[in-house]
């Protein structure tokens, strides 16, 4: 089995059972984590350390990545999130190491006999996560490297997540927001209650993101029946006195035990501090912390300037209330004379058809002389063409143009913004992850 192949196997189970699958319905349905949970708990339990999950609709990535500098200040920390930005094994970090290809892939071969097991029992219809296997490298390696500390992130849901199963002692919950709807549920509650099953009876304390009142209601009343001290942002944490610098942003952190003066993360955006809060918060309740170790920390995609002449900004913005925080940023770089104040930006714009892309555009529209709707290299998710007629219809006096993928954009490549080969000026690329993944490719732009 070499590195390839050992990718192929995680997504083996999956694949084969996709032809006998409605794409329609719902994880809460279609998913067993069921199926790997004495694997994972057997796992995880030939560790003892402490173990948080992350959840959220967004910024879960940031969060467990903020998470993991200030924990890896005190010891080894294990990081798995997804999904990548370059390759798959990006997804499997000690400190800021990514797990070797070699390891991955005889990890993926040791663990294939008990996953062989699983799957010959269950039928054609049903499969194993992913998620499932992506949880068992994640605690196989980490256990190997000894870690200290392990951070896993959840994918779109808990409930119906494989990762779900891992005991864990800490869970940090960001943003909920109406999101993956088609497997998720079409309301927000219907999201929030997968989501909610983070806190288990093992978790002691968990810190929470700013959330919607009902969705914070379900959460208080969740931790109640587990016993779990929930911290809540707002009361028991916050970010204050935010302000935006040339190398990212500066705040100050109130926590029940500290108050953290001139906190600094090299990332764009008030909800990167407040993102910071809420590790800084769940940190505090598990190690002695260090602050100006998130001056050190690295997260692409994430509000990042790619290039200045012309301007080329990238996030991964999938919603209205992330795109809000886009305009926050484009308005103080304006303000700090880094954009242009008269000057109209073009948007390249690839948030799915199951997430808020109406949202997205219309909340840029004030800033854009054109939008490019593009979709993604992985055919998975869902771009049907109904996008621009709708916009159009919204906003007649907008130009849209559509393009299947990235691969259509050549002169939107790192090359071409250095050499000022784009000639429309200043960009912004927001997306979903996946688009996120096409734009760090070096087969497509190249970053």
């Amino acid at each position: 089995m070499n590195f390839e192949e050992a990718i192929n196997e995680v997504y083996a189970s999956h694949m084969a059972a996709e032809p006998y699958q409605d794409r329609y319905t719902p994880d809460i349905i279609k998913r067993h984590p069921e199926l790997t949970k004495e694997l994972l708990e057997k796992l995880a339990g030939e560790q003892t350390v402490p173990t948080v999950l992350v959840t959220g609709s967004k910024g879960k990535g940031s969060a467990a990545c903020m998470l993991q500098a200030l924990l890896m200040e005190e010891g080894d920390c294990g990081l798995m999130t997804s999904p990548h930005l370059h390759d798959f094994n990006d997804r499997f970090r000690v400190n800021r190491d990514i797990i070797p290809e070699e390891d991955f892939r005889r990890i993926v071969e040791g663990l294939k006999p008990s996953f062989d097991g699983i799957q010959s029992a269950i039928p054609k219809e049903w499969c194993i996560s992913p998620m499932g296997w992506q949880a068992a490298i994640a605690l196989t390696y980490f256990r190997e490297k000894q870690v200290s500390y392990r951070i896993l992130e959840c994918g779109k849901g808990v409930k119906s997540d494989d990762v779900g199963n891992v005991p864990h002692e800490y869970a940090l919950i960001n943003g909920i927001f109406r999101e993956h709807t088609r497997e998720l549920g079409p309301e927000l509650m219907d999201i929030a209650g997968n989501k909610v099953a983070i806190l288990s009876p093992d978790t002691k304390v968990a810190a929470i993101a700013p959330q919607e009142p009902e969705v914070l209601a379900l959460f208080r009343e969740r931790a109640k029946e587990t016993g779990t001290i929930l911290l809540v942002y707002g009361e028991d944490f916050e970010a204050c006195n935010i302000a935006y610098s040339k190398q990212g942003m500066v705040f100050d952190v109130r926590t029940t035990q500290q108050y953290y003066k001139e906190v600094r993360v090299p990332l764009l955006g008030e909800h990167q501090a407040r993102n910071a809060a809420l590790a800084i918060a769940l940190a505090e309740q598990i190690t002695t912390v260090q602050v100006k170790a998130l001056e050190k920390i690295s997260w692409p995609g994430r509000m990042e300037v790619v290039s200045t002449e012309p301007f080329c900004m990238v996030d991964a913005t999938i919603n209205r209330e992330s795109a809000k925080e886009v305009v926050k940023v484009l308005e103080e770089l304006r303000r700090e004379k880094a954009l242009d104040t008269e000057e109209k930006l073009t948007f390249v714009i690839g948030v799915p058809d199951d997430k808020d892309y109406f949202g997205v555009v219309s909340t840029m529209l004030p800033y854009a002389k054109e939008v490019i709707l593009t979709g993604t290299v992985n055919r998975r998710y869902v771009f049907a063409g109904g996008q621009k007629p709708r916009l159009e219809e919204a906003y007649p006096e907008m130009t849209f143009h559509v393009v299947t993928d990235l691969r259509e954009l050549p002169e939107l490549s790192k090359k071409s913004l250095q050499t000022g080969g784009w000639k429309k000026g200043p960009v912004v690329i927001l997306g979903t992850t996946a688009l996120m993944e096409n734009v760090y490719s070096p087969a497509i732009l190249g970053y």
